[in-house]
């Protein structure tokens, strides 16, 4: 989310007022010397606890010891400021990750930059800020950030940090799984994730953090059922350039080998990522529609996805699908077919007023209420849809022979 920064110089002119010495710095000093609008705040400080306090006594305290931070409830957001105690501004800046995020702006708009992340910015080169080897030590899911970054901001790895990643990641201890699920999704959002695993491969991370079902075995390779094995990260590329969402790019990998990844072990495993809820619900959709849109297209699994998932959803299955075809390079024409077999019926359902509610069907054959009326009415949505049925006195007369059956 886009924040309104309108606030950012009056709340460092009200800290000088009071005395004190305030910044804007790391990724929103970033954004703003890319003429974009930051997407987070923070500020630093120089002002004491008590002072930040009485200044802001709505502010929220959080972490400890030398780095404690308050964070300012600002409208739709969230600011965070952070106290500098006893550090200089340059050493605070040398704690960031990397150079382009190690840079602050006062509120005359000069930028203080140390580490010439402001040229580093310019050149699109990505590097650790001073001695990578410390950054990484100091967090090991920095070396999955700086894939992300240089991902989504299509910036160049600089080769010392790749060196160093290769050399400490297999010592440093493993990031959290959520920590891991974050960065993934970060990256589907941004529509980067080719990118970023594609780098973190090559950097030699993909065996330490097994994102995906099955890594450890095909690598990126999908093997799915009557399909030759097939280049993942093409198929995402494929994915990335028709602008499918996020979802689309998260479900590619956890189709899986047939067989091993039943339904409850791909969940368990999403579900470690801490992603939202309607996130995995909609991966586990995709997974099975698209899987059977692969293996055994019928009348019926179309009309299933119609019934039982939304909209997009089915688009999505579609989108997904289309991909893998063209990576194997499939005839693309039955799977058009079967899209337009699913508009006709999504067309029929939507149109048709032979369709009958529930209550209509137990007024009409005098039925008490149940899942059977359900079932009744399912069937007659399906024989709608396909066009085998097409006036009212047939819908009766089917309704009829389910019940004497």
């Amino acid at each position: 989310m886009d924040l309104d920064i309108s606030g950012i110089w009056k709340t460092i002119e009200g800290l000088e007022k009071a005395g004190y010495t305030s910044w804007l710095v790391g990724g929103a000093v970033r954004d703003l010397l890319k003429g974009e609008q930051p997407r987070d705040i923070d500020l630093l400080t120089n002002a004491g606890e008590d002072m930040i306090m009485s200044l802001f006594p709505r502010a929220r305290r959080i972490g400890k010891g030398d780095q404690v931070s308050w964070i300012l409830p600002m409208g739709e957001g969230n600011w965070e400021l952070t106290c500098l105690g006893v550090r200089s501004l340059e050493e605070e800046l040398q704690r960031r990750d990397f150079t382009i995020n190690a840079m602050a702006m006062d509120s005359d708009g000069s930028v203080i930059d140390p580490f010439d992340g402001r040229k580093d910015l310019e050149e699109g080169i990505l590097r650790f800020t001073g001695d990578p080897a410390c950054r990484l030590r100091e967090d090991p899911v920095r070396s999955l950030r700086f894939c992300r970054f240089a991902s989504i901001f299509h910036m160049l790895p600089e080769d010392a940090s790749c060196s160093v990643i290769r050399e400490l990641s297999p010592g440093l201890p493993r990031a959290h799984k959520q920590r891991v699920g974050k960065e993934i999704l970060l990256c589907a959002v941004k529509g980067g994730l080719s990118g970023f695993l594609s780098l973190a491969d090559d950097l030699e991370l993909t065996g330490l953090y097994s994102f995906f079902p099955g890594i450890e075995k095909h690598g990126f390779t999908l093997v799915l059922k009557d399909l030759p094995p097939l280049e993942g990260l093409a198929c995402l590329e494929e994915l990335e350039r028709m602008g499918s969402f996020p979802v689309c790019a998260l479900a590619l990998f956890f189709l899986g080998e047939p067989g091993p990844f039943a339904r409850n072990d791909v969940s368990d495993f999403i579900r470690g990522y801490a992603w939202p809820g309607n996130l995995v619900k909609g991966i586990l959709q995709l997974r099975r529609y698209a899987l059977s849109l692969i293996s055994s297209p019928s009348e019926r699994m179309i009309f299933e996805m119609i019934e039982e998932v939304e909209y997009q959803v089915r688009r999505d299955v579609f989108a997904l699908v289309s991909a893998i075809f063209a990576e194997a390079g499939k005839d693309l024409r039955p799977l058009k077919q079967k899209a337009d077999l699913m508009y006709r019926m999504e067309k029929e359902l939507l149109s048709s007023g032979l369709l009958l509610g529930g209550r209509e069907i137990m007024e009409l054959f005098q039925l008490s209420p149940g899942r059977h009326v359900g079932s009744i009415r399912r069937k007659i949505r399906f024989l709608v849809a396909t066009g085998r049925i097409s006036s009212r006195e047939e819908v009766i007369r089917e309704i009829q022979a389910i019940l004497d059956n």
